[in-house]
């Protein structure tokens, strides 16, 4: 018992197809990969925190991103502008400053 192949399409056919393979990949779709608007600047900056709290912060921005797949980036400033919201409330956890 011999497998039966097809018939052979030609060496054009063969080189298309090996040409074929070592095509550059398309580039991702715009739904693939979510764009920054234009009109919006970013930027990078750097701030000393203690480690459980940055600890604290990296898991719920980890939890929030792969419960929604919203980019880091839009949940970190969600994350910065809901305690801007309410700067009263941390004042109020802020140790007193001597006079």
């Amino acid at each position: 018992m011999s497998k039966q192949l097809p018939a052979s399409r030609g060496v054009d056919d063969l080189l298309g197809v090996l040409r074929q393979r070592h095509q550059p990949a398309a580039p991702a779709s715009p739904a693939v990969r979510p764009a920054t608007p234009a009109t919006v600047e970013m930027d990078r900056r750097s701030w000393y925190m203690r480690r459980d709290v940055a600890d604290s912060l990296a898991r719920a921005l980890d939890d929030l991103h792969f419960a929604t797949r919203a980019p880091k980036h839009v949940i970190l400033a969600a994350i910065v502008e809901h305690a801007l919201a309410d700067l009263d409330a941390i004042r109020a956890r802020l140790p007193e400053q001597p006079a």
